[in-house]
């Protein structure tokens, strides 16, 4: 996704950076979660473990090469 905003944009250059850190102003969606138990919250991460199915699978049978070009390909996108 990164690197399809980044084409939008025109950037010359995209950094991967992995953040797990929490910051100051953003909120900890995690506890909001526990401390807000909702039906959509539970639909949402329902959603969001299927979506991440097809692109594991995809991965175990190809190279990362072949995984990101798959990923990243506008077609794959619009299904």
């Amino acid at each position: 996704m990164g690197f399809q905003v980044a084409k939008k944009c025109n950037l010359d250059k995209v950094y991967a950076v992995d953040w797990n850190d929490h910051l100051d102003g953003i909120p900890d969606f995690e506890k909001l979660a526990e401390d807000n138990q909702s039906d959509i919250f539970d639909e949402v991460v329902k959603i969001g473990q299927e979506m991440t199915i097809q692109p594991e699978e995809y991965y175990q049978h190809h190279s990362l090469k072949e995984y990101l070009l798959w990923h990243n390909d506008h077609l794959h996108l619009l299904l």
